[in-house]
Protein backbone atom coordinates (compact mmCIF):
# COMPACT_ATOMS: atom_id res chain seq x y z
CA UNK A 1 0.00 0.00 0.00
CA UNK A 2 2.65 2.75 0.17
CA UNK A 3 4.65 4.65 2.76
CA UNK A 4 1.90 5.80 5.43
CA UNK A 5 2.45 9.08 6.36
CA UNK A 6 0.71 9.24 9.47
CA UNK A 7 -1.86 10.88 11.45
CA UNK A 8 -0.68 14.61 12.59
CA UNK A 9 -0.45 15.18 16.27
CA UNK A 10 -2.12 12.10 16.99
CA UNK A 11 -0.82 10.49 20.25
CA UNK A 12 0.32 7.01 20.54
CA UNK A 13 -2.52 4.91 21.62
CA UNK A 14 -4.42 5.98 19.05
CA UNK A 15 -1.79 4.86 16.58
CA UNK A 16 -1.45 2.09 18.47
CA UNK A 17 -5.14 1.29 18.05
CA UNK A 18 -4.87 1.74 14.05
CA UNK A 19 -1.83 -0.58 14.24
CA UNK A 20 -4.16 -3.43 15.80
CA UNK A 21 -7.36 -2.54 13.87
CA UNK A 22 -4.78 -3.01 10.34
CA UNK A 23 -3.35 -5.94 11.62
CA UNK A 24 -6.39 -7.91 12.44
CA UNK A 25 -8.08 -7.15 8.96
CA UNK A 26 -4.62 -8.79 7.87
CA UNK A 27 -5.36 -11.38 9.91
CA UNK A 28 -8.80 -12.09 8.90
CA UNK A 29 -7.85 -12.17 5.12
CA UNK A 30 -5.36 -14.79 5.84
CA UNK A 31 -7.81 -16.37 7.22
CA UNK A 32 -9.85 -16.74 4.25
CA UNK A 33 -7.05 -17.89 2.43
CA UNK A 34 -7.35 -21.20 1.05
CA UNK A 35 -4.48 -22.98 0.19
CA UNK A 36 -4.25 -21.73 -3.79
CA UNK A 37 -4.10 -18.38 -2.03
CA UNK A 38 -1.25 -19.08 -0.04
CA UNK A 39 0.64 -20.11 -2.73
CA UNK A 40 0.23 -16.53 -4.62
CA UNK A 41 3.16 -14.67 -5.38
CA UNK A 42 3.83 -10.56 -6.12
CA UNK A 43 6.97 -8.87 -6.87
CA UNK A 44 7.74 -6.13 -3.95
CA UNK A 45 9.28 -3.09 -4.80
CA UNK A 46 12.70 -4.07 -2.20
CA UNK A 47 12.42 -7.63 -1.44
CA UNK A 48 11.72 -8.50 -5.20
CA UNK A 49 9.49 -11.76 -5.65
CA UNK A 50 7.14 -13.13 -2.37
CA UNK A 51 4.88 -15.40 -1.80
CA UNK A 52 2.02 -15.01 1.20
CA UNK A 53 4.20 -16.46 3.72
CA UNK A 54 7.10 -14.01 2.58
CA UNK A 55 5.25 -10.74 2.63
CA UNK A 56 4.10 -11.98 5.95
CA UNK A 57 7.52 -12.80 7.48
CA UNK A 58 8.61 -9.04 6.18
CA UNK A 59 5.20 -7.41 7.43
CA UNK A 60 6.30 -9.29 11.37
CA UNK A 61 10.08 -7.94 10.97
CA UNK A 62 8.71 -4.69 9.75
CA UNK A 63 6.18 -4.78 12.79
CA UNK A 64 9.49 -5.75 15.29
CA UNK A 65 11.39 -2.79 14.24
CA UNK A 66 8.80 0.01 15.25
CA UNK A 67 8.84 -2.19 18.83
CA UNK A 68 12.52 -1.91 19.12
CA UNK A 69 12.34 1.48 18.03
CA UNK A 70 9.34 2.61 20.71
CA UNK A 71 11.13 0.74 23.29
CA UNK A 72 14.73 2.57 22.44
CA UNK A 73 12.44 5.93 23.03
CA UNK A 74 11.20 4.87 26.51
CA UNK A 75 14.32 3.69 27.36
CA UNK A 76 15.64 7.53 26.77
CA UNK A 77 17.22 8.73 30.01
CA UNK A 78 14.77 11.63 31.58
CA UNK A 79 15.68 14.76 29.74
CA UNK A 80 15.11 13.08 26.37
CA UNK A 81 12.15 10.56 27.54
CA UNK A 82 9.03 10.67 25.43
CA UNK A 83 6.59 10.39 27.74
CA UNK A 84 3.19 7.86 26.70
CA UNK A 85 0.72 8.85 29.21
Amino acid sequence: PGQWLGAHGADLESLLDVHARVRASTLAMLRALGPDGWTRTGTHDTFGLLDVAGLMAVAADHDDEHLASLERATAADDRHKIRFE
